[in-house]
């Protein structure tokens, strides 16, 4: 294993998170630092998300980018979720289907 294999990254929002992250508890996640959690109590954070807001920063998922004229033919027949919902520019959470 090289040393270069060992580097973690940090996302755009590592700063943000960082200044929001009361733990000091970090976990690598597909190569970059993800907060394991920014309180120190489970509670305080279901309270924060029931009464405001949740902020999740996603930035390590996989993205594709998939496109051309069969684009949505080959998407409807993948995706668990109707992709014709999905407006241009926007994303969508969903499972993919398997035939095995």
């Amino acid at each position: 294993m090289t040393e270069r294999s060992l580097m973690v990254g940090t996302t755009p929002f590592h700063e943000r998170t960082s200044a929001a992250n009361a733990t000091g508890l970090w976990s690598h996640w597909a190569g970059v630092l993800g907060a394991e959690k920014y309180q120190l109590s489970e509670k305080a954070e279901y309270f924060a998300i029931r009464n405001s807001v949740g902020v999740f920063d996603t930035s390590p998922l996989y993205k594709y980018r998939i496109e051309g004229p069969d684009a949505e033919r080959y998407l409807s027949g993948l995706l668990a979720r109707d992709i014709r919902t999905c407006r241009p520019d926007h994303a969508q959470y969903t499972i993919w289907c398997d035939d095995a």
